[in-house]
């Protein structure tokens, strides 16, 4: 466990019509290579619901006894980690439902310390796929987030859209919400899902609406002429 911090927010989580966990006291943790979860105490499960499975490594497992059903490696506390020797971390896709307060949460829970910044620009956006010119703007939305490439959101009518194929792909950010996708056609070759856009963001990013995004990691992106490095990371 890398780090870990109080949370104030009522924290719930249901798997097959059971309440798992309602608590008033979760901690937020953070571990390398995941994404945050959230520590609960184990006074705040129900009763009997747990089993001691086997541990593994720096974590003590548990199973669920679930209306006659075993659920497999429901949670784990972390060994390496005495202040949380009372605590669970749920396994986060294993739940039917989180809700922080009465908010359904997807993804994971949002960390308190990043940041998703969009600020309109005159900067001048340039994008290459496979040496074709597919977007050319001087309007783009620059979305500045916490740990990840600065990524440049496109106005359509600066897109070639007539080189953007549909796709069925989508994906979720606890920090601007589901994102539709489409792929690109140079010469003949496709380059998938390389291109998304959000048509309902959350209202802290609501600039970014209906503007298209290219992975700078599959592209080249040319800034007021110069061209940008390509980023390394779990996109490359």
């Amino acid at each position: 466990m890398d780090r870990w911090e109080a949370s104030n927010r009522r924290v719930r989580a249901e798997l097959n019509g059971v309440t798992i966990v309602d608590t008033l006291t979760p901690v937020l943790v953070w571990q390398r290579r995941y994404p945050t979860n959230y520590a609960v105490p184990l006074v705040d499960v129900p009763a009997g619901l747990l089993r001691d499975a086997s541990p593994e490594g720096d974590r003590r497992w548990f199973d669920a006894e679930i209306a006659g059903q075993t659920i497999e490696h429901i949670g784990w506390t972390p060994l390496d980690a005495p202040e949380l020797a009372e605590h669970i971390v749920l396994e986060w896709g294993v739940m039917d439902r989180w809700l922080e307060e009465d908010e359904e949460i997807l993804g994971h829970p949002r960390d308190p310390y990043t940041r998703c910044d969009p600020i309109q620009s005159t900067r001048h956006v340039q994008v290459r796929v496979g040496g074709t010119l597919v977007a050319d703007s001087t309007r783009p939305v620059l979305l500045f987030e916490t740990g990840l490439p600065t990524r440049y959101y496109l106005p359509a009518d600066d897109v070639r859209l007539d080189l953007l194929e549909p796709s069925a792909h989508t994906s979720f950010c606890p920090y601007k919400g589901w994102a539709s996708y489409h792929s690109v056609r140079v010469d003949g070759n496709v380059h998938e899902n390389i291109v998304w856009y959000y048509t309902d963001p959350f209202d802290e990013v609501s600039k970014i609406r209906d503007l298209l995004a290219f992975f700078d990691e599959k592209v080249e992106v040319i800034v007021d002429g110069v061209v940008q490095p390509t980023p390394v990371t779990a996109w490359s």
